[in-house]
């Protein structure tokens, strides 16, 4: 669980207090690949944790797509094709209330739109591109030999000042280091509501760390010890006011990783509702 510190603003991690959760069965792959939705829906479904629903709309090679995605002398593989057949395909199923999305990243009109407190679905969320400016660099470094793209309902979350409540955990060497508020342009304040968000994220996380035994595939984390457990999780409040994961990502190191969020870099340790970063004061 999580207790408030009474002489701090933010909470503080308490570790010792969890029941404990039983081993679960390894899945069938070697490895578990941070910035795979997939990767982290599985392992949502073996951990128990509960998670925003997604589709799996079409798989290709991600050299292929990266090579294609402007046109070409030579036609695109039969795969690629197929990819951008399927993605219309969904979207005349989907013509509403849904988003499109690579399994390594949301394209960056949605992170827009949430960064600036505009949480509406919006029809371009539809949209899918290789060459979108937030995607183009992390599909080129995703490490594994297919992309996909996954489907998900826009789902209705709990919003302050416009902004979803969201919160990160980080997690380095198989330790649950830190969760912060994911919007450090908007505070939130340590209310009793709140404090049961921090302690579901905890245990949710602690879930996901015991159920995930594989080696990580995350290439840039080279210095990290990969045989242990690095990354982070997103986890957000539904309306109905439950916490439910999002979607999961690299670790952070002051090098390389998952932006801090209201921490400072390389600074990551307790709680942060509220940005510590005098930078972005």
């Amino acid at each position: 669980m999580i207790e408030a510190n009474p002489h701090s603003a933010d909470p503080t991690l308490v570790r010792d207090t969890m029941e404990p959760v039983l081993p679960i069965a390894l899945p069938s792959a070697r490895y578990f690949t941070t910035v795979e939705l997939g990767d982290w829906i599985d392992l949502c479904i073996r951990a128990g944790v509960p998670h925003i629903p997604a589709e799996r709309v079409a798989t290709a090679s991600s050299l292929a797509l990266y090579e294609h995605c402007e046109p070409l002398d030579t036609p695109p593989p039969a795969d690629v094709i197929a990819f951008w057949k399927a993605l219309n395909k969904f979207r005349q199923a989907h013509p509403t209330g849904y988003m499109l999305r690579w399994s390594c990243c949301a394209m960056s009109d949605v992170k827009l739109h949430l960064s600036k407190g505009r949480p509406e679905w919006r029809p371009e969320f539809m949209e899918l591109h290789v060459d979108d400016f937030r995607a183009f660099d992390i599909i080129a470094e995703h490490p594994s030999p297919e992309l996909s793209a996954w489907g998900r309902p826009w789902v209705e979350i709990e919003t302050l000042d416009g902004y979803p409540i969201e919160y990160r955990a980080f997690v380095i060497d198989g330790e649950i280091v830190g969760v912060s508020n994911y919007y450090p342009q908007r505070a939130l304040t340590l209310t009793a509501e709140r404090q049961i968000d921090i302690n579901s994220v905890y245990e949710l996380t602690r879930k996901l760390v015991t159920a995930q035994t594989l080696p990580i595939n995350c290439p840039q984390a080279h210095e990290l010890d990969l045989t242990r457990n690095q990354f982070t999780a997103d986890f957000v409040r539904l309306a109905n006011g439950s916490i439910s994961f999002l979607e999961g990502g690299p670790p952070h190191t002051p090098r390389f990783g998952a932006h801090p969020c209201c921490f400072v870099a390389g600074e990551i340790e307790g709680v942060a509702l509220v940005d510590r970063n005098p930078k972005r004061a």
